[in-house]
């Protein structure tokens, strides 16, 4: 709402001044993604590690426009980033993957792509099927999925054996797997989450 009244965010130091928020609300924007045009995808770190300066320079900002005095963002077109001067570019690089666990931990989708995006062409020729193409019709026919292990719960029966439940993803889709005793004692280095 405040970007539609007063034009679009110049930076993170503009967003903090004209937008009131927590530290946390703000940390959720970055890590989905919505900060994005501010900062660019592969800037989330530095906006992540500038939050608090952001917010020291908000206040102060707020402060000043308060006693009268002009605001350092004012209207000078010419400024594209004001925060430039004291983003953090020191910070460590996130991987891609945890910005992608980010998104689905707080979204509970990938918001700006799957992860599985770039091993697709690891899957030619070996995957017969995707999650979304499953159906009663393929009854006892062998088939190969290509995908990433979600989550994984691992669990004694009554006879006390090993068995787990996996959420098992592609890029079309989740499904859930039951790994029986047998099956899981052949195969339970498989079962890790975020494995391939």
């Amino acid at each position: 709402e405040k970007a539609q009244k007063t034009g679009p965010f110049k930076s993170l130091a503009d967003f903090t001044t004209r937008c009131d928020v927590s530290k946390t609300v703000i940390e959720v924007l970055i890590k989905v993604g919505a900060m994005d045009s501010i900062g660019g995808l592969g800037n989330r770190h530095q906006l992540l590690a500038s939050i608090d300066r952001a917010l020291k320079f908000a206040k102060s900002e707020r402060k000043a426009q308060n006693n009268g005095m002009m605001s350092l963002f004012g209207d000078l077109d010419e400024i594209d980033n004001a925060f430039d001067f004291v983003m953090s570019k020191d910070a460590p690089e996130i991987s891609r993957m945890k910005l992608l666990g980010y998104e689905m931990e707080l979204m509970g989708v990938y918001v700006s792509e799957h992860p599985l995006t770039y091993l697709v062409h690891l899957f030619t020729g070996k995957v017969t099927h995707t999650i979304v193409e499953l159906s009663e019709e393929l009854g006892k026919q062998t088939i190969t999925l290509g995908g990433m292990v979600r989550k994984v719960h691992s669990f004694q029966t009554k006879k006390c054996d090993t068995m787990c439940m996996v959420q098992f993803e592609d890029v079309t889709g989740t499904l859930p797997i039951t790994i029986f005793p047998k099956t899981y004692e052949e195969t339970e280095a498989m079962w890790v989450e975020g494995s391939f």
